[in-house]
């Protein structure tokens, strides 16, 4: 089987890739902007640049893939930086689902379950991203809805995720369930049981 993951190098990508190379029989991708610039990324998988706005090899890549995973996008936009979501999540994730429109291949796109107010943007270009690809792709378009992915190698999501743990176990703190916290490698795992066909939480965005 062949997964490539688009947005491979990052925090989610890497998740995936820790859990999926445990299985011999996987031939793994990751394509990135600029490849395998990063020290101790996961191996082996084959690391490829690729500027998805330009005509390259990646194109017969995610066509062959059997299955091609969404991990690209920004959870804020910088004016700095020149991000924003339309260029850096919209936009990729709709390059991605029209390469692979006429191959019979199957895409996973790492929406979002719920966010506070001050990211109601960001849930808009997820859910922007979800009706294109249930349109194009029709069944072979699954999204996954997590909330805050963590993991301890980061703390900006380490941290809050884990006082919300303990926090939604609580009847009056119940309405913070929809943050829906996930560990990184349980997160990993869930993805890894749709690859296999079978059934996950993830697929259902709860309240």
């Amino acid at each position: 089987m062949i997964i490539t993951i688009v947005g491979g190098t990052g925090l989610v990508g890497q998740g995936i890739f820790k859990e999926l190379v445990q299985v011999a029989d996987y031939e793994l991708h990751s394509l990135s902007r600029n490849g395998k610039s990063k020290a101790h990324l996961a191996e082996p998988v084959i690391y490829h640049a690729a500027n998805l706005i330009e005509p390259g090899d990646w194109q017969d890549l995610l066509q062959k893939s059997d299955w091609v995973i969404d991990a690209v996008g920004i959870l804020f936009p910088s004016k700095s930086k020149g991000t924003t979501y339309e260029k850096n999540s919209i936009q990729p994730a709709k390059i991605i689902i029209d390469t692979i429109v006429n191959s019979e291949n199957q895409c996973l796109f790492i929406s979002a379950n719920d966010g506070p107010f001050f990211m109601n943007d960001y849930m808009r270009a997820k859910k922007e991203v979800e009706a294109y690809g249930q349109k194009r792709l029709k069944s072979r378009f699954v999204s996954v809805f997590p909330g805050i992915v963590y993991d301890a190698s980061r703390k900006s999501s380490y941290f809050p995720a884990r006082l919300l743990e303990p926090l939604i176990k609580i009847p009056i703190f119940s309405f913070l369930k929809s943050y829906r916290p996930i560990k990184r490698s349980q997160f990993a795992k869930e993805i890894h049981k749709i690859i296999e066909g079978k059934e996950s939480s993830l697929t259902t965005r709860i309240k």
